[in-house]
C-alpha cells in the first residue's frame, strides 16, 4: 500500500510538471495549429542558459531565471518570424512547418552536444534532497513541481482576463471568423509563441532539477507534452493539463506491472489508440457538445426576440401581421451594411438598424393601420412578397441571393466576441433584456393598480379602424365593437 501510494504521489507530481510543458506547447498549438517540435530546442535552450548563468558564471538563482525567460521567449517568437511566418506565406503544406520544426530541433540537440557534452548535467544550485510524509518519501523536486498550476492558474487568467489572451482563444477556436473581425492573426500567433516560450523555463527547471540537463531533454519533454494536448484535443490548455496529468499517473503506476524501461510505450500506446478512435481528443466530445448547445442557445435568443415583437404586434396592437419577418430583414441588412461599408461600432450598428426598422414600422402602421379585418392582414402579406424580392435582388444593398460576407461579431470593450460559446452568451443576455424591456411594458400598459380608464393597447385605434381595447379594473379585455 505505502509503495502505491508513493506512486501516485510520484505520478501527481511528475504529471503537473508535464501539464506546464503542455500549456506551453498547447498555447501555441492551439492558436497556430503548427505542430512546434522546435518546443523541445526552445526548452533545452533556457535550461542551459540557467546552468551557465547560474552555475558556472555565478548569478543569483533568481537572476539566472529572470534572464532566461525572456531569452526562451524571444527565441521562440524568433523562430515563428524567421521560420514558420515565411512558410505560411508562401501558403506551405503542413508537413513543411512539421519538417522545420523537427530540423531546428535536431540542430539545437546536435549544438548542445557538442558545446555541453552528451552526459548529465545536474543543477547544484538546487539541491535535491529526500522529504517523508508519513511512509511515503518524495525529493524536493517533486514537490516544486506541484508549483505548476500556479503558473496554469495565471495562464487561464492570462487568456481570460486580458485582451491579448482573448484575441488568442477567439483565433484558436476560429481563425476565419477571428480574422474578419479584424484581429491581427500574425500579431496573436506572436503572443502565442512568446507566452507559450516563456512558460518553458520554470517547467525545465523542474525536469533538470529532477533528471537533469541532457541534450536530449528538448525531445522527451515535447513528446510527452504534444502527446498530452492531442489526447486532451483542441479544446482549451486545461485539457491538454488534464491530460498530461494522467499520463503521468499512468507512467508512475505502470512500474507496478511492467519494468521501468516499458513507461514511454504505455504512453504512447494511449496516444495512437485515442488518435486512431477518438482523433478530436477525449476531450473532443465535450467541446462538441458545448458548441451545439451553443448553437441551440443562440437560435433561441434569435426566435425569442422574434416571438417577442410579434406578440406585441398582435398581442397589444391588435394587428396579425404576415410581415415581420420583413422588419427583421430590414433590420440585419441595415446592420450588416453599417457595420461593412461604414465599419460601425456595434452600439452605434445596434442604434442604426432600430431606427432604419421602427421609420419602417412607423410607415407601414400609417398606412395599414386605418384598415380592418382581412385587408390588414392581405395588406401585410403584398408588402412581405415586395420586400422578398427587394431582397434577391437589389445586390448593391442585401448581396442578392448570396447575402453579404465578412460580417463582424459585436465587440465588448473593443474585443469581439468571436467564440461560439461567448457569441450564444451574448445573444442570450441581449434577448434577454429586449424580453424584459418588453414584459415590462406589457406590465405597465395592464397594470391593475393604474385607473380603469387607462387603456391597455399602446396604439388605440379610432371606431371605425377595427378592433378597441376596453379597460376593466384589474384585467384588459378585447371589444370589437367602438364603446
Amino acid at each position: 500500500m505505502t509503495i502505491l501510494l508513493t506512486l501516485l504521489l510520484l505520478g501527481l507530481t511528475v504529471g503537473s510538471m508535464y501539464a506546464l510543458f503542455a500549456v506551453s506547447f498547447g498555447l501555441i498549438y492551439n492558436v497556430t495549429h503548427i505542430f512546434h517540435f522546435a518546443h523541445g530546442a526552445v526548452i533545452s535552450a533556457g535550461g542551459y542558459l540557467v546552468y551557465v548563468l547560474v552555475q558556472l558564471l555565478g548569478w543569483p538563482v533568481w537572476l539566472g531565471i529572470a534572464a532566461a525567460i525572456p531569452f526562451a521567449a524571444l527565441l521562440g517568437a524568433a523562430i515563428e518570424l524567421f521560420f514558420y511566418r515565411p512558410l505560411r506565406r508562401r501558403n506551405a503544406p503542413h508537413v513543411a512547418f512539421f519538417l522545420t520544426s523537427v530540423g531546428i530541433l535536431t540542430v539545437a540537440e546536435g549544438l548542445f552536444g557538442v558545446i555541453f557534452g552528451p552526459g548529465v548535467l545536474s543543477l547544484k544550485f538546487l539541491p535535491l534532497a529526500a522529504i517523508h510524509i508519513g511512509d511515503v518519501s518524495v525529493t524536493t523536486a517533486n514537490l516544486s513541481m506541484l508549483s505548476a498550476w500556479v503558473f496554469i492558474a495565471l495562464v487561464v487568467v492570462f487568456l481570460l482576463a486580458t485582451r491579448s489572451g482573448r484575441f488568442m482563444r477567439a483565433v484558436a477556436d476560429t481563425p476565419e471568423v477571428a480574422k474578419s473581425t479584424g484581429i491581427d492573426l500574425e500579431g496573436t500567433y506572436i503572443w502565442s509563441f512568446l507566452l507559450g516560450s516563456a512558460l518553458t523555463v520554470p517547467a525545465m527547471l523542474m525536469y533538470a532539477w529532477y533528471q537533469g540537463l541532457t541534450p536530449a531533454a528538448g525531445l522527451s519533454t515535447i513528446l510527452i507534452s504534444s502527446a498530452a494536448v492531442i489526447i486532451g484535443g483542441r479544446t482549451g490548455v486545461l485539457a491538454g493539463a488534464i491530460a498530461a496529468l494522467g499520463l503521468g499517473i499512468l507512467q508512475a503506476v505502470a512500474i507496478v506491472f511492467l519494468p521501468s524501461g516499458w513507461q514511454d510505450a504505455v504512453v504512447f500506446s494511449v496516444l495512437f489508440f485515442v488518435i486512431a478512435l477518438r482523433p478530436n481528443g477525449v476531450f473532443g466530445l465535450a467541446f462538441r457538445v458545448i458548441n451545439y448547445l451553443s448553437q441551440i442557445l443562440v437560435f433561441v435568443a434569435i426566435f425569442l426576440l422574434l416571438a417577442t415583437s410579434l406578440n406585441l404586434v398582435l398581442g397589444f396592437g391588435g394587428v396579425f401581421s404576415i410581415m415581420q419577418a420583413v422588419f427583421y430583414g430590414v433590420g440585419a441588412y441595415a446592420a450588416a451594411n453599417l457595420v461593412v461599408n461604414l465599419h460601425a461600432p456595434f452600439p452605434l450598428d445596434l442604434l442604426g438598424a432600430m431606427l432604419v426598422t421602427m421609420a419602417l414600422g412607423a410607415f407601414v402602421a400609417a398606412l395599414l393601420l386605418r384598415l380592418r379585418g382581412e385587408l390588414v392582414i392581405i395588406g401585410t402579406l403584398a408588402l412581405q412578397l415586395v420586400f422578398s424580392t427587394i431582397f434577391r435582388n437589389w445586390n448593391a444593398v442585401t448581396g442578392g441571393s448570396y447575402g453579404i460576407f465578412g460580417i463582424a461579431r459585436p465587440a465588448l470593450f473593443g474585443v469581439p466576441v468571436s467564440s461560439l460559446t461567448g457569441f450564444a452568451a451574448f445573444a442570450a443576455v441581449i434577448a434577454a433584456i429586449f424580453f424584459g424591456l418588453s414584459a415590462r411594458s406589457a406590465k405597465m400598459q395592464c397594470s391593475p393598480g393604474h385607473s380603469d380608464t387607462i387603456r391597455c393597447a399602446s396604439a388605440r385605434r379610432s371606431s371605425s379602424s377595427g378592433p378597441r381595447w376596453r379597460a376593466s379594473p384589474g384585467r384588459c379585455t378585447r371589444n370589437s365593437s367602438a364603446t
